[in-house]
């Protein structure tokens, strides 16, 4: 039953990517695949590490329905982003080098995420649910 399942869900899955991919083109089809071609494995990847992210989360507190944007990672991040938005200015934010803002991102976000959580769950005696409910 879960084979078929899968298989179901993989054919939906190459079926829609298909329909994104060749539905609509008005133009060079050469440049609209390239270009679609590459949104598309941006999409998936993002797909594919935000349910790897999820199923980590749920392993690792021992809950099926808590998930990083549950805990309000995401806002944290938006949060830090236009904080670095707001104290550099917008200038400076877009001449920053992509790798190296990804990598400051990432800093900041565990930094934050530990400070934030870390606090919430030394005061709590390390009481998962009191975290999550904050």
């Amino acid at each position: 039953m879960l084979r078929n399942r899968m298989i179901l869900l993989t054919l939906l899955l190459v079926l829609c990517c298909a329909g994104y991919l060749f539905t609509g083109i008005r133009g060079s089809w050469a440049f609209a695949l390239e270009f679609r071609g590459l949104k598309l494995a941006a999409l998936l990847l993002v797909g594919a590490t935000q349910a790897v992210a999820a199923m980590m989360f749920q392993t690792i507190t021992g809950n099926r329905i808590l998930t990083p944007s549950i805990m309000g990672f995401d806002a944290l991040y938006v949060l830090l982003l236009s904080g670095m938005v707001f104290f550099l200015g917008a200038q400076v934010y877009q001449q920053i080098d992509a790798r190296l803002m990804m990598a400051g991102n990432a800093v900041l976000l565990s930094g934050a995420a530990v400070a934030l959580f870390g606090a919430v769950l030394r005061k709590g005696r390390n009481d998962l649910m009191r975290m999550v409910l904050m």
